[in-house]
């Protein structure tokens, strides 16, 4: 009789190598045999005495079926699959990232907080804020483009991050020029985010 149990799936649910499989049938007198062949009921029982691990199993019929029942998975790996199959919120953030930079390089940038003294809107353009800041030592001019989603009256007197460090920039055809750069973040709906610090952050305190 032939069975419907090839010898890959032999070899897989013994964990045997499908070479050493094929190499006991050739040794029983089963030549021709591939690892798709079928396996006839005298091979496969032959098969069984030389290879079975599993004491219990007493018959044919009883491997047959132990083999090829589905096993029972437990509960907590069924619910981190369900979790695992829902679908991924889309992430508005950007993932692009920039050229490595090592350590002393970073230690150059020079992070500190700052204190708008002044803030106003530009004529020259709709988006840009001119803040004036005080970094602990002077006060210094910074155009950020946040003027969409800040007015000047929410930053005065607020303590923010800046670069202190980052070389001037000459901005609206040179009538300005930018010292330093703001912290800020984007949200998730476009918008913009800026971190404040509290009265116990000293003005001109390192960012690290």
């Amino acid at each position: 009789m032939i069975v419907k149990y090839k010898v890959s799936d032999f070899a897989k649910d013994l964990n045997l190598s499908a070479k050493k499989v094929l190499d006991e049938l050739a040794a029983m007198g089963s030549t021709g045999k591939k690892n798709s062949s079928n396996l006839e009921e005298n091979e496969l029982n032959y098969l069984l005495e030389k290879f079975s691990k599993d004491n219990s199993v007493a018959n044919l019929d009883e491997f047959l079926n132990s083999a090829k029942a589905p096993k029972e998975e437990p509960k907590a790996e069924k619910k981190a699959e369900k979790k695992a199959a829902a679908p991924a919120e889309e992430s508005t953030v950007d993932f692009t990232h920039e050229e490595e930079i090592d350590f002393d390089t970073f230690c150059k940038v020079e992070l500190r907080v700052a204190e708008v003294r002044a803030c106003e809107n530009l004529k020259e353009s709709k988006k840009l804020l001119h803040l004036t800041v005080f970094d602990g030592e002077r006060e210094r001019c910074i155009l950020s483009g946040i003027a969409k989603w800040f007015k000047p009256e929410d930053l005065i007197g607020k303590k923010l991050g800046i670069v202190c460090n980052l070389a001037p920039r000459p901005m609206l055809k040179g009538k300005y020029v930018s010292e330093g750069m703001i912290f800020a973040a984007d949200t998730a709906d476009g918008g913009c985010s800026i971190a404040f610090y509290g009265d116990d952050t000293p003005v001109g305190s390192r960012i690290h």
